[in-house]
């Protein structure tokens, strides 16, 4: 990646191209693959830890959806947000 970036003239602001900057990516892809799978795994155990330990026995509760519910209130967030700039307001929770 680091090299496909300098063939095309490209940089990141602050890092030294060459080795650095492969560093710098191999950083930061290990953050994001960590907390992907933090989260992966939180969807993954949260409907059986609610299934087990709430008064909702018998209703089935699954990681999908979570998945969908969060990517609901994110979009309902964004066009919520865009909606108030819009209208020259400067944002819903600043």
């Amino acid at each position: 990646m680091a090299e496909n970036l300098h063939k095309s003239a490209g940089f990141v602001p602050g890092i030294r191209p060459g080795e650095a900057t492969e560093k710098y990516f191999e950083k930061l892809l290990t953050k994001v693959s960590l907390i992907g799978g933090l989260f992966a795994a939180v969807l993954a155990v949260s409907p059986i830890i609610i299934a087990n330990y709430t008064p909702f026995q018998g209703i089935q509760f699954g990681g999908t959806s979570l998945l969908i519910l969060i990517g609901v209130g994110l979009d309902f967030s964004r066009q919520l947000d865009s909606q108030l700039v819009m209208r020259h307001y400067q944002g819903f929770l600043k």
